[in-house]
């Protein structure tokens, strides 16, 4: 699957995922996800990530108030996505967002940043706007499962 196919499959997953209901430990497409497995989820299904990859089995909403440890970064990392820039933000990507000692919320980008999804404890999986509400103030990670180009290297390169 090339990226384009690739990021059109996570749209339509993430599409897919809309109205799960929040759940602190699931990982199930219209029972229940937090934002660490709604991401995880969304990427198996499009077929994105290999079908083995490890669901995150830690999260905790309480973690990173308490704990400089980045772990929702890791776990975005373990899938096997890179770091980018802000400028570099296309569909499919995903934003991790610092909302206490460490990074605690993700979403996925739909069209940044009009457009995101993620979940919460009152609405479940739903779409918002990247810097909106508790998220309007929070410093911002970006990672991609794509590699941008480098020194000219167009993206079919990559």
């Amino acid at each position: 699957m090339n990226e384009v196919e690739g990021r059109a499959a996570l749209l339509k997953s993430a599409e897919s995922w809309l109205h799960t209901p929040y759940a602190e430990s699931g990982a199930l497409r219209g029972a229940g996800a937090n934002c660490a497995t709604l991401m995880w989820g969304i990427a198996r299904d499009a077929g994105v990530i290999p079908s083995d990859t490890p669901m995150p089995r830690w999260y905790s909403p309480q973690f990173h108030a308490h704990n400089r440890e980045e772990r929702l970064i890791k776990s975005v990392m373990g899938c096997g996505c890179v770091e980018i820039t802000e400028s570099q933000v296309k569909p499919g990507d995903v934003i991790a967002y610092l909302t206490g000692q460490s990074h605690g919320h993700l979403a996925m980008v739909i069209e940044y940043p009009r457009k995101i999804i993620q979940t919460h404890k009152a609405t479940g999986a739903q779409y918002g706007h990247a810097n909106e509400g508790r998220l309007a103030g929070c410093k911002k990670k970006f990672f991609s499962l794509w590699k941008p180009p480098e020194n000219g290297e167009s993206a079919e390169n990559v």
